[in-house]
Parts: structure tokens; C-alpha cells; sequence
């Protein structure tokens, strides 16, 4: 299959030039009815008259995206996202392509101040969950982007909180019970207390907790970082980022964890011949395979090599030096998945000497 055009990942994106067009939407907007539209954008807008707010929310939103569109490209960009952005249209329908607009259009947005290292709430309560969280993960070490643990602007900036909730509050989904879930609107991670779902929680392993923990947060995490959540992508980027995943969605070696009862992909359970199951599909798609990058890798870049680099040229974006596989990188064994006991010595000595600084 033909591979879709790849992102820019030699450089960062310029968050400046992107408050500049950010700065220029207002006027833009005020204008933008008066203006002759550009053909291809979203078609000529109608409107006898609003029948209700909802009427005349939907209407400024769409003036608003179609004048963003105008301030985001260039004409040479224009020309590749529409051939895209018509692609993606027949694949996901047209909320899809108002939602990458909509999404790029609050990041541009979006103050500099919002964006900031997560916060941790709930791994001091008492379930089992939360107490290993707190005793042995050591969250504020470990869900960071210190020790290497996770790249450069994966994190920071993308995720405000990482929430332990009870387990008994995990909603169902097509009957399975979630084992984490990821806010768009206020960027926030909630996982969910796996213990209660073991007979005894006081034999709770210690590699399953760990395994359970690495792999939720990083789906979760993943979710922050594709083309609707990102903060630093350009309009292009999301296009060609969603572009990208669709294609290897589609592909006959399409990831594959048959993590579901009679062997489905878990992705694959949010099928439903609809467009907005094509783009759940999608994002499940991206999520799972963020997962296996970073808490299986050597067997993920063996098994599904495109996939892999995939993961890796959105990382490389603005990490250009992490490396998933360097031996002493992050806080767990890339062969057992348990803590290093070295990181936890570094951790623990870390927090002694913060703390005695304190008093």
C-alpha cells in the first residue's frame, strides 16, 4: 500500500508563529463573511435563519474553523490538505474533518500557561491499587518525562492530571469494563483500581500491577498525543497524521493484541460501518499501539515494524534523542517490566533529600 505523506519531524513546531496566526483569527473572523470563500473548504454556508442557540453555535463555529483554515495554510498546504482532507472525508465523514479543524483551531488558542506538568490525584487512597501507586510506582517520578521515563513533550503540556479512581466506578464499554480513560476536555488521565477485579486483592502481583499500570497509562497517554489531542501539530499534521494511522489501520498487517474474548482486537470492537466508528476505531488504533511501544518494544518493533516507526516519528518530533531502547532509560526493566532497582534508589535518595531540604 502506497504510504501517505510523512510528517515534518526535523523540527519543532514554532508555537510562536502559531500565537502570531493565532492573534490574526479575530480580525480574520469578523471579515471572514464578507470574504469570498475559499472553493473546497467546507462548501458555501446558508443560512435563513437560527433556530434556537444550538442553530447559532454551530454556524459561528464553522465560520470560525473556515476562517482558520485560511490563516493556517499556506496555498501549497492548502492544495495537499484538501486532496487529504477529501480522503479522510469518505473514510470518517465530514464531523471528523470539523473536529481536526476545531482541534487545531483551540490549540492554537490555547495559552501557554494551561499547559503544564501533570498532577496526581488519588494514589494515596486506600484501595490496593492506590497504595502500591503511591508506596512503590512513585507517580510523581514515574508518569513524568523524568529519568527518561517518557519523551519530551509527551507529557508535559499534553496531560493537566493522572486520576486513581475506584474500580467500581469504571463505566462499561460494548461490556468490557475500561481500565482507563482520557478527558479531551481537560486533558486529564483517569486509571482505574485493577484490584478490584482479582479474587484476593491482598495477593495482588506486584508484575501484574505493574504491567497493568505501564500499559493503561501509556494507551491513555497516547491518546493525548494523536492528531485531535496534540497541541503542537499544525492543521497539515493532523491530516497527515490521522492519514497515516488510517492507512495502517486498513493495512492486512494492521496491529493485532486479541485482547478481547473470541480473539478480537480491542480497536476493532468499535466497528460499527458508521463514521464515527471509523474514528473511534482510529484513535483505539493509535492508543494500542502507543501501548506496545513503550511497555513492549523489542517485541512490537519485531512484529509490526511500521507501526513502530510510526510511534517514533511522532516522539522524534520533539524528542529527537529518546531511545526506547537504551538499557538504562526510565524507571522499569524492558525484560521483566518491573521497577529497576537502581531508578529505585535514585527515586528514593531524590525524595529523602527533597524532603530534609524542606524542614
Amino acid at each position: 500500500m502506497q504510504e501517505g505523506p510523512r510528517l515534518n519531524l526535523t523540527t519543532k513546531s514554532s508555537h510562536t508563529e502559531r500565537a502570531v496566526s493565532g492573534e490574526k483569527m479575530q480580525a480574520t473572523s469578523e471579515k471572514f463573511e464578507k470574504m469570498v470563500r475559499y472553493a473546497g473548504l467546507a462548501g458555501f454556508i446558508t443560512v435563513a435563519s437560527y433556530v434556537g442557540k444550538e442553530t447559532h453555535l454551530n454556524y459561528q463555529t464553522t465560520l470560525a474553523n473556515e476562517a482558520h483554515v485560511v490563516n493556517a495554510l499556506s496555498a501549497e498546504e492548502f492544495e495537499e490538505y484538501t486532496n487529504i482532507k477529501d480522503s479522510l472525508k469518505n473514510q470518517f465523514g465530514e464531523p471528523m474533518i470539523a473536529a481536526l479543524v476545531t482541534s487545531d483551531r483551540m490549540a492554537v488558542e490555547k495559552p501557554e500557561s494551561e499547559k503544564t506538568t501533570p498532577v496526581f490525584e488519588g494514589f494515596e487512597n486506600e484501595s490496593a491499587l492506590g497504595e502500591m501507586a503511591n508506596i512503590y510506582f512513585y507517580p510523581d517520578f514515574a508518569f513524568t518525562e523524568s529519568f527518561g521515563m517518557y519523551p519530551e513533550g509527551w507529557l508535559n503540556g499534553e496531560i493537566s492530571k493522572v486520576i486513581i479512581k475506584d474500580g467500581n466506578e469504571a463505566r462499561q464499554d460494548g461490556g468490557n469494563v475500561v481500565s482507563g480513560l482520557y478527558y479531551s476536555n481537560n486533558s486529564s488521565v483517569i486509571i482505574y483500581d485493577a484490584s478490584k477485579r482479582f479474587a484476593d486483592p491482598a495477593t495482588f502481583p506486584m508484575a501484574i500491577f505493574h504491567e497493568y499500570m505501564r500499559h493503561t497509562f501509556a494507551h491513555e497517554a497516547g491518546h493525548a498525543n494523536d492528531w485531535e489531542s496534540k497541541n503542537d501539530l499544525t492543521l497539515l499534521e493532523r491530516a497527515q497524521f490521522l492519514q497515516r494511522v488510517t492507512e495502517r489501520m486498513m493495512s492486512k498487517d494492521a496491529y493485532s493484541d486479541k485482547s478481547l474474548a473470541g480473539g478480537l482486537d480491542y480497536w476493532r470492537s468499535f466497528d460499527d460501518d458508521s463514521g464515527e466508528g471509523a474514528r473511534s476505531m482510529a484513535k483505539e488504533y493509535w492508543a494500542e499501539i502507543c501501548a506496545a511501544y513503550f511497555t513492549e518494544a523489542e517485541r512490537f518493533k519485531e512484529q509490526y515494524p511500521e507501526d513502530f516507526a510510526l510511534v517514533q516519528e511522532m516522539i522524534t518530533r520533539t524528542d529527537n534523542d529518546f531511545d526506547i531502547f537504551d538499557p538504562e532509560r526510565g524507571a522499569f526493566d524492558p525484560k521483566t517490566g518491573l521497577p529497576r532497582d537502581k531508578w529505585l534508589a535514585d527515586v528514593q535518595e531524590l525524595r529523602k533529600n527533597t524532603f530534609s531540604k524542606a524542614f
